[in-house]
């Protein structure tokens, strides 16, 4: 068992340093990202930048992450909200239910405004699992958490459609008449 574990390490480190060498030959960028050891998704945008794969291939065939350095898993939740939204309220929500789930693993977890287009405000709740499952119930836990938060305590900060009127009403109320 331990045998073919220790042939395929050798396999992928070599295979690794043949690629660091190949890359060497089209461009420093590729060698420098290879040499960091990032693991598989290096290896891939090697791959990919050489032209030995299409990019359409890892696109349609689904792939996991088996690096040998760790399986730490980032989440993120987007919020779209109301400009109203007391954002370090929201910021402290999140903390406190992270801090009470066994999910998070205890290294990440902040919240950002991402975005500001014409009618809300995005918000972006990133946190980090230890392993992708419980990365993906850490999310969901974490989204419905909020929106719970925010329908109970800040109901106006919901996204909501505004409509501005112009003019005088009773002008245009006469002239409708007429």
């Amino acid at each position: 068992m331990i045998v073919p574990a220790v042939v395929v390490l050798v396999i992928y480190r070599w295979f690794i340093r043949r690629l660091i060498r190949l890359a060497g030959h089209y461009t420093t960028f590729l060698q420098k990202l290879l040499a960091r050891g990032q693991g598989a998704a290096s290896t891939i945008l090697v791959i990919i930048a050489l032209g030995l794969m299409p990019l359409t291939y890892f696109i349609e065939k689904p792939f996991q992450n088996w690096t040998y350095e760790g399986a730490e898993q980032l989440g993120s939740v987007l919020l779209h909200v109301d400009y109203t939204v007391p954002v370090d309220r929201v910021r402290q929500k999140l903390d406190e239910i992270v801090r009470q789930t066994p999910l998070w693993d205890g290294q990440v977890a902040g919240l950002q405004v991402t975005d500001t287009p014409e009618h809300m405000v995005e918000l972006r709740a990133l946190m980090s699992a230890r392993n992708p499952g419980q990365a993906w119930d850490l999310r969901c836990e974490v989204r419905e958490k909020l929106i719970a938060f925010l329908q109970a305590e800040y109901p106006n900060a919901l996204p909501r459609q505004r409509t501005e009127l112009v003019g005088d009403l009773t002008v245009a109320k006469n002239s409708v008449s007429n």
